[in-house]
């Protein structure tokens, strides 16, 4: 039995782990995603901008 059957045993037999293994992904998928959005200050200052031009000219109008 190699390492890999030996995890895919324990994977497909214990809940636990597989209810761990979930966990650890979301966690690890939540980090990425903060991480993607603090990775472009310059364009959340661009967006910033277009939304104050939009309420500009929607008050205008």
């Amino acid at each position: 039995m190699t390492a890999a059957d030996t995890i895919y045993w324990t994977a497909t037999t214990c809940p636990l782990f597989m209810h761990a293994c979930r966990e650890i992904c979301k966690q690890v998928g939540q980090k990425l995603e903060q991480r993607s959005q603090l990775s472009s200050p310059l364009q959340r200052h661009h967006q910033g901008i277009e939304e104050m031009a939009q309420r500009e000219r929607e008050r205008v109008l």
